[in-house]
């Protein structure tokens, strides 16, 4: 029988571990291992790992990786056409990810266990640790009468800033962020949310020289060819999925969709998809060093082992009196 004094200090100690850093620095690896030791559960922090069907492009932990630890959010919804009007409602946004996020907390403390919040995605992280981080949500209902691309222009003519963060075809936050400007007269890049922490948040940055990121970067996009990419994306094409979905604008993905018809070689591919996964590694170092000012900073160069015991001493030290985890 469960121990309702342990679910009950649980719940009122409200804490939650982030384990945060850039693509490709062993932040699945790293969080298993503390699952492991702190009989925790895992809710993915990662935009792309939602949908179903995108494993190997989204570096989606196989089961085998899982190491027996419950993942949450995870293959949660469908890729569809956001062109599509019937199948609004399997649209995935920051807001949808914040209320499921927020429901598996509470299911892990009722269930004695130490949620870990672990992936890449700032927004998402954001979402989940403070309160009062979403734009309104009415801002995000609001529908336009025109092509994607006529909103866009609208966008760069109001909200540049806002404008070079968003893919053209994202219809929803582009209509969002026009409903935000029309509504207050301010860009929507200019909201500045309150930041109170939601949980007792021990947030731990998991960082590798720039260098040995960018080459394990390289490596990690050679071996998602070995594992079968190509076949991933046919697979996604041949099942309906356009290359308009917002999902397949991921990085890796719309690559494959290029080389797929013709307009760039293997070689071309595999450097582009190289280079664009690089890029977005500097951006998430640069949010994650301006956001997560909070955060303790940690070297990930060692194994996942030794660098979840190194989060280990982290959390005794930041959680004195508290110790739910198993010694």
């Amino acid at each position: 029988m469960m121990d309702l004094k342990k679910i009950k200090k649980l719940k009122e100690q409200k804490n939650l571990i982030v384990i945060a850093g850039a693509t490709a620095t062993g932040k699945t690896a790293v969080a298993v291992e503390l699952a492991q030791k702190l009989n925790g559960e895992i809710i993915s922090a990662d935009s792309m790992q939602v949908y179903k069907g995108m494993n190997i492009g989204t570096a989606k932990p196989t089961i085998a990786e899982r190491g027996g630890i419950i993942h949450h959010l995870i293959d949660v919804v469908d890729v569809v056409d956001i062109a599509d009007p019937t199948k609004s409602s399997e649209k995935f946004s920051v807001a949808m990810f914040q209320k499921l996020a927020n429901q598996a907390i509470i299911d892990i403390y009722n269930r004695g266990k130490i949620p870990i919040l672990a992936g890449g995605t700032g927004f998402y992280i954001n979402a989940v640790i403070y309160d009062n981080t979403l734009v309104p949500e009415k801002y995000s209902r609001k529908t336009y009468n025109a092509p994607p691309q006529a909103l866009y222009k609208q966008l760069l003519a109001v909200d540049p800033i806002s404008a070079a963060k968003i893919h053209p075809n994202n219809v929803q936050r582009v209509s969002a962020a026009l409903a935000y400007y029309e509504t207050t007269g301010k860009p929507i890049s200019s909201y500045t949310p309150a930041k109170t922490p939601r949980y007792n948040n021990i947030i731990i940055t998991l960082h590798r020289d720039r260098q040995e990121l960018y080459a394990a970067i390289n490596r990690r996009t050679e071996q998602m060819f070995a594992n079968g990419f190509l076949q991933e994306v046919q697979d996604l094409l041949d099942n309906g999925i356009t290359n308009n979905t917002t999902a397949m604008q991921a990085i890796g993905y719309k690559e494959v969709i290029s080389y797929l018809n013709g307009e760039f070689s293997f070689s071309e591919t595999l450097a582009n998809i190289q280079q664009n996964s690089r890029r977005y590694a500097k951006r998430q170092l640069t949010w994650l060093r301006h956001q997560l000012t909070d955060s303790h900073c940690l070297n990930a160069t060692e194994t996942p082992k030794k660098t979840a015991n190194a989060c280990l001493k982290i959390l005794k030290n930041s959680w004195v009196g508290q110790q739910t985890w198993r010694n």
